[in-house]
């Protein structure tokens, strides 16, 4: 019989934490104040609590959402009958004769229809 894990996983975030802990602790141990910052007795232990700043942070990155790239700027476009479809992330930006959906940009051209047709934009599904 397959026994179930009922502990959940750590986070990227969860990890680069638990890093920034063992080098503040590493700190408290090993490193000490001179006129405001912090100092070690060698390069070692310095390289060593740097590195581990330096690994959060990276971590840290790998869990940045994707979605922080530049957004389209539609350049790649091509007219259609009704309505301009970009060709790079596929929106559609209606007509002028689409009623209230005139001259509004969408993610897909059915997302436009539904907007045209109840004036709003569709439910989120989960």
């Amino acid at each position: 019989m397959a026994t179930e894990n009922k502990q959940s996983l750590a986070t990227a975030l969860d990890v680069a934490a638990f890093i920034e802990r063992k080098a503040d602790d590493f700190a408290d141990r090993f490193g000490f104040g001179v006129g405001g910052s912090l100092t070690f007795d060698n390069q070692e232990k310095l390289d060593y609590y740097t590195g581990l700043g330096e690994l959060a942070e990276e971590i840290r990155a790998l869990a940045a959402p994707v979605h922080e790239v530049a957004p389209c700027k539609h350049y790649n476009s091509m007219p259609r009958y009704d309505h301009t479809e970009c060709l790079d992330c596929g929106s559609v930006l209606a007509d002028s004769d689409w009623g209230i959906a005139s001259n509004k940009r969408f993610k897909s051209l059915e997302e436009a229809r539904f907007y045209q047709k109840h004036g709003r934009l569709p439910e989120a599904q989960p």
